[in-house]
Order: C-alpha cells, then structure tokens, then sequence
C-alpha cells in the first residue's frame, strides 16, 4: 500500500483540498482502493468525503481493542475524525496506530491521511 501523509505545520494552507482531491484523483483508477485517515480532529475532510464509503473512524486505529471490518472494495473508504482522536496523546496509542496501520495494507492499494495543523501524536 502506497501511504501519502499531507501534514504543514500551519492552518488554511489547503492540506485538506489537496488531501480529499488527491484521493479522488487515486480512486479514478477502475478497480483501486483508496484508504483515506482523517487525522484532523476538525474532521473537514471527513465531511468533503461523506459521499463516499464511510463508517470507519481513524480513532479506531489507535485502540487495539477496536474491531476493524474492511471491506476489499474499490473506490475510497473513509476512517473518519470523532472526538476520540483528542485523546491520543502517548506514545502506546501511536504503537498501537503502527501496529494496525500495517494491515491495511492487505485491503488498500493507497492511503492518503490527512492530518491537523500541529506537530502531535496525530502527525
């Protein structure tokens, strides 16, 4: 799986116009998979994508308790922004987000993640 992190260290720079379009642009392709994590806790890109295949939570990648469902389908599936991601904050939450972002992978042939406008565990 080809990851592509849009991350500046500045708001209303258009990390999340570039982010949702890049995405798009990617799923065109007849038959990809598009992973696209929302970690923006302003969730903006969660609601430009809320056309697409959604009900997956970035928060969800964090906690290894959470059971993921994913479908192998083409087009882009959408792990959008809730509250629970201002609740990251160690280091075991970013292991646990490393250990299960690895499997994506098995069901996505790109991921785009778009991130917020500070440097934290989200980024």
């Amino acid at each position: 799986m080809k990851t592509i992190v849009i991350s500046l260290l500045k708001g209303g720079v258009g990390k999340t116009f570039f982010a949702t379009h890049l995405a798009w642009y990617l799923a065109e392709q007849a038959g990809r998979r598009v992973a696209f994590l929302d970690l923006d806790p302003q969730g903006s890109s969660t609601r430009r994508l809320a056309k697409e295949r959604t009900g997956l939570f970035s928060a969800d990648l964090f906690d290894p308790d959470e059971k993921l469902v994913l479908e192998d389908a083409p087009g882009i599936t959408v792990f959008g922004a809730d509250p629970r991601l201002q609740m990251v904050k160690a280091a075991q939450d970013v292991h646990d987000f490393i250990v299960r972002f690895r499997g994506l992978s098995a069901h996505f042939d790109y991921c785009v993640i778009d991130t917020g406008p500070k440097w934290d565990e989200l980024t």
